[in-house]
């Protein structure tokens, strides 16, 4: 699996209860939490995020992080966990970068039809198989909209202009 493209490890959606915490942990895939409502935090490399709907935020292999839901406003998010050898030239495309963990997510839900998509293609089958990597694709051509609608990034007719990111 570590030579291909892209691939999911897991996803999810989740209703967390008050102080539902995680962490210190380790992760060895990439997951991206999409905040659906609610509150929670986010800490990663000693910074704390505080964020709540409509945005959504990454964590990277090997990074220490910590993360919970609000006292009062506990958060309901969903969740994608995947790798690949063009999973960091694909975050970045979504806007992702060590600089940048956390961002706005102007419409989540056809983030969370692709994620209930695939996990209603949960049964091991050749066939589902290839519908959970083309909703994962799908979600990912999502984020990528996203980040250019939230980026500005159109040339002088309107037209969207591909951004490859530089790495760090």
């Amino acid at each position: 699996e570590a030579f291909m493209d892209l691939y999911l490890v897991h996803c999810g959606i989740e209703h967390c209860q008050p102080n539902h915490f995680l962490g210190p942990s380790f992760r060895d895939e990439y997951i991206i939490h999409f905040v659906l409502e609610g509150k929670g935090r986010y800490t990663v490399g000693g910074i704390t995020y505080f964020l709540s709907a409509n945005q959504m935020f990454l964590i990277y292999p090997g990074e220490e992080i910590r993360y919970g839901a609000d006292e009062d406003e506990p958060w309901t998010y969903a969740w994608i966990g995947f790798n690949g050898i063009r999973a960091e030239s694909t975050l970045r495309g979504c806007g992702f970068s060590r600089q940048s963990y956390v961002l706005p997510l102007k419409k989540p839900d056809p983030v969370v039809e692709c994620i209930t998509n695939i996990l209603t293609s949960a049964q091991l089958s050749f066939s589902n198989d290839l519908k959970r990597n083309g909703y994962l694709l799908m979600l990912f051509s999502c984020l990528v909209d996203n980040y250019n609608s939230i980026s500005g990034q159109t040339t002088k007719n309107g037209s969207k202009q591909y951004d490859y990111g530089t790495s760090v």
